[in-house]
């Protein structure tokens, strides 16, 4: 992940972020998966959905997200990726 203060910053961020993931992972001998994302095997969809959190894990959420200085929907959306790449593995 990576952000910048502008969206083209934020890319070019995220490009690097990527490089020096495959560098590090080059460096330690370990392979670089094939690509997860198929386009068109993906179904047409919003992107965009709701879901309902019992309010401890609502409050959770935002402390954690004000402590990383980052918004409640960037923070869900990061541990949602997170946890994907792991059932992924």
């Amino acid at each position: 992940m990576s952000d910048g203060e502008t969206e083209a910053e934020a890319v070019a961020n995220g490009r690097d972020a990527f490089k020096a993931w495959v560098a590090a992972r080059k460096d330690s001998g370990k392979e670089i998966p094939p690509p997860f994302y198929r386009p068109d095997t993906v179904p047409e969809v919003s992107g965009k959905f709701v879901t309902r959190q019992p309010k401890s894990v609502h409050a959770k959420l935002s402390e954690r997200a004000k402590a990383e200085g980052v918004s409640l929907n960037t923070l869900v959306r990061a541990l949602v990726a997170e946890g994907l790449g792991r059932r992924a593995a």
